[in-house]
């Protein structure tokens, strides 16, 4: 569970070394640190619980052509063979 609460009074974490402004918003993992600030008077005691979002990270393969350029107009093939100019590479992939 994620905690967030309104900044009140600028001030620099001394776990994170961050530094928050007014009006922008403090989150932490930890509620008691985020009641603690609240307590001083740094943030809004009014705290929000947020789930955290995971991220899925799509596959980037889709993307990327089926070889890598090593250098000197040269392109190495999937299979470990390697070839000379994209176009010739491109021609290789689409033959097989």
């Amino acid at each position: 569970m994620i905690y967030k609460s309104t900044v009140l009074k600028a001030f620099k974490d001394k776990d994170t070394g961050r530094h928050y402004g007014i009006g922008g918003f403090f989150s932490s993992e930890d509620s008691e640190r985020v009641a603690y600030l609240g307590d001083l008077g740094f943030v809004d005691k009014e705290v929000k619980e947020i789930e955290p979002v995971v991220e899925t990270k799509q596959k980037e393969t889709a993307d990327k052509p089926p070889f890598k350029h090593v250098g000197g107009g040269w392109y190495e093939l999937a299979d470990g063979s390697r070839v000379k100019g994209k176009q010739k590479a491109l021609e290789a992939i689409e033959s097989r």
